[in-house]
């Protein structure tokens, strides 16, 4: 899956950790996969960001903006997890498993395991393989998937009146929290949407509304 050897296994043990099943140490701290998932979010993207500034020489900096967005997007991210097989080596509980993008989120564990383990060269290397290659990007540069900047603009060309509501509701045993946001135009309800993030779920809803309203 890697495309090298591991040296120091644990990393990838504790990448492959969901919150659900942490270990705590005697004083509390928990012991997981989400410190290695912030590195590994830095590390991939400025592994993605400068592929594209390699790639594409001749482009602005929103062109390599938008395209970056949707390589490390969480959809992406999540499609690709399910791709190399990581859903079945992660150790985490039911049901708060099953409410989260864990699958990209422990992609980009991995991403902070390798770094840590094996350095920039061979996180890049993994990236480059099976990240950004995985993601298609030839398709990607004609796929639109900013959904809310979609309808934000609609709205202001017809003059139509539009708001999001999102409320953060909290999971069980403790173990993180979920947001779920409704679009409202004019007076109505046109989509909802659900999201590890206010971002995320603001999208969704967004993209529901999209699709309803047939635009």
């Amino acid at each position: 899956m890697l495309s090298f050897r591991p040296r120091k296994a644990l990393y990838y043990d504790l990448a492959l950790t969901h919150r659900s099943a942490s270990l705590h140490q005697t004083k509390g701290f928990a012991i997981n996969n989400e410190r290695l998932e912030f590195l590994g979010d830095s590390i991939l993207n400025a592994i993605v960001s400068d592929f594209l500034f390699q790639k594409y020489p001749n482009e602005n900096e929103g062109f390599l903006t938008q395209l970056k967005s949707k390589i490390v997007s969480r959809v992406i991210l999540n499609e690709i997890s399910v791709q190399m097989g990581i859903p079945q080596l992660i150790t985490a509980h039911a049901p708060t498993a099953q409410t989260s993008n864990i699958y990209g989120n422990a992609l980009e564990a991995i991403v902070g395991a390798a770094y840590l383990d094996r350095g920039y060269k061979k996180a890049y290397q993994f990236v480059v393989k099976r990240i950004i290659l995985s993601a298609n990007i030839d398709m990607l540069e004609n796929t639109e998937t900013n959904h809310k900047g979609r309808i934000i603009d609609w709205a202001q060309k017809k003059h139509i009146d539009y708001s999001f509501e999102t409320e953060e509701m909290p999971l069980p045993s403790n173990n993180g929290k979920k947001f779920y946001a409704k679009l409202i135009i004019g007076e109505q309800t046109e989509g909802t949407g659900s999201g590890d993030s206010k971002k995320e779920a603001e999208q969704n809803a967004a993209h529901d509304a999209w699709q309803k309203l047939g635009l």
